[in-house]
């Protein structure tokens, strides 16, 4: 099974932030609040938000390192 982390600038109100200028007022982006990341594939809804996404990326890997021990639990059973 394949699983894809990902972390994603959101809104305030969470929505993710698809703007990619400098200049929010002109493209009516409400501004970044923070980040979410989120692992989507097998039914999995882990997500965490954060202020830097950096400081996502290590709980994204041990997530995905999660499902890599799990299937391989599963493997050996």
């Amino acid at each position: 099974m394949q699983y894809v982390a990902t972390i994603a600038p959101v809104h305030e109100d969470g929505s993710e932030c698809t703007h990619t200028g400098r200049n929010t007022q002109d493209s009516g982006c409400a501004g970044r609040s923070g980040y979410r990341a989120s692992c989507a594939g097998g039914g999995c809804t882990w997500s965490k938000s954060g202020t830097w996404p950096s400081a996502l990326a290590e709980d994204r890997s041990h997530h995905l390192n999660s499902h890599l021990t799990a299937s391989t639990a599963l493997q050996g059973a």
